[in-house]
């Protein structure tokens, strides 16, 4: 599944952060671990004679939706603690889009049927009044808002922030993918991830035409935070 190379800069040198996608882990310099803030609960630290990197240790649902809801649930003190198929949980997670536009997406059955008309939230470069979200506990989402459905079954993708970094835009979300429509939901190790340095690389080549896809916010909250 490739690698994702970032190149950063810190103390005027530039480094390359190498991100191993589809295989569960990320690697870095040693002397780069201690820029990147990393959910403890999903995540353990592994070391080399010259690299220090991070191994997901936590199996997660291989949905999409499922495995988003989890990773914020359980930074936010999910109850229950575990997971089981079509299992309630608390908090529940919200989708937000421009304009007050809100899906409860731990409730919704029929969250793609709710996409219809809904407004892309301004995610704009830490501009005044922008969202620019890279904080564990959070997601993103991205549905197609123009259409109840589309040949390719693709109508939206979910992840949630399982690392960021503490000085560049900069982070690590899940990026697992749904089984297909004859297949149970089951947990996996590893999972998916999947690295992006500005919210608009979410949407990846499936998810381009802006028309028709729209990004959203993913919250334990049913409100936007104050001042947004």
């Amino acid at each position: 599944m490739g690698k994702l190379h970032m190149r950063t800069k810190k103390d005027n040198r530039e480094y390359d952060i190498t991100i191993d996608e589809g295989k569960g882990k990320f690697d870095m310099p040693i002397f780069a671990k201690d820029d990147w803030l990393v959910m403890d609960k999903f995540f353990e630290e592994k070391t080399t004679r010259t690299m220090v990197y991070y191994s997901i240790k936590k199996e997660v649902p291989r949905s999409c939706i499922e495995s988003a809801e989890f990773i914020i649930q359980t930074l936010r003190g999910r109850e229950p603690t575990d997971w089981q198929p079509g299992q309630s949980a608390q908090p529940n997670i919200y989708a937000h889009w421009g304009e007050g536009g809100v899906i409860n997406i731990s409730k919704s059955e029929d969250v793609v049927d709710q996409l219809s008309g809904k407004k892309a939230l301004p995610f704009n470069e830490r501009e005044e009044g922008g969202y620019y979200e890279f904080t564990q506990g959070l997601g993103l989402m991205i549905g197609n808002v123009a259409e109840k459905d589309t040949k390719d079954r693709y109508n939206m993708h979910l992840g949630a922030v399982v690392a960021n970094h503490v000085d560049y835009l900069a982070a690590i979300y899940s990026d697992e993918s749904e089984p297909d429509k004859d297949e149970d939901i089951v947990l996996i190790n590893p999972w998916r991830i999947k690295g992006i340095q500005k919210p608009d690389e979410f949407r990846g080549d499936t998810y381009k035409d802006e028309n028709i896809y729209k990004l959203g916010l993913l919250l334990p909250s049913e409100t936007l935070p104050e001042g947004r």
